[in-house]
């Protein structure tokens, strides 16, 4: 509400909350494991700067697998679920109320998730197989 004062509500542009990693040891409460960042400007012409560093040597290692002709290939999953540009078809049509398309994608399930599907996975429809 102070930061509201100072710069004005309409000021305001995020709440970033930042995990620590660290200061866990707490004995009379819950140990302090995140700090929350207010962001604001002080005009309506300010201009943000992404900032934008390469992957840790680690994260590359551990999501990543060299193919045969040299290229990184994605391979630990997380919530991929769509590939870049557009389809015609099933892969490009709704699902849930969401339509990839709209967004430049089309539904894209990596093949690395059959591994750890049953057999008959492999029978069904893009679709059902989301």
């Amino acid at each position: 509400m102070l930061l509201d004062v100072i710069f004005g509500p309409e000021r305001f542009l995020n709440e970033i909350i930042w995990r620590r990693t660290g200061s866990h040891n707490a004995t009379r409460s819950f140990g302090p494991i995140h700090d929350v960042i207010h962001a604001y400007t002080k005009s309506e012409n300010y201009k943000f700067n992404i900032v934008r560093r390469p992957y840790m040597k680690g994260h590359v290692e551990s999501r990543y697998q060299k193919t045969a002709d040299g290229k990184m290939k994605f391979t630990s999953g997380g919530n991929v679920l769509t590939g870049a540009g557009t389809t015609h078809g099933e892969s490009g049509a709704d699902w849930r109320g969401f339509n990839p398309t709209k967004s430049s994608r089309h539904w894209a399930i990596p093949s690395f998730y059959e591994q750890f599907m049953p057999p008959e996975y492999k029978n069904l429809s893009v679709l059902n197989k989301l």
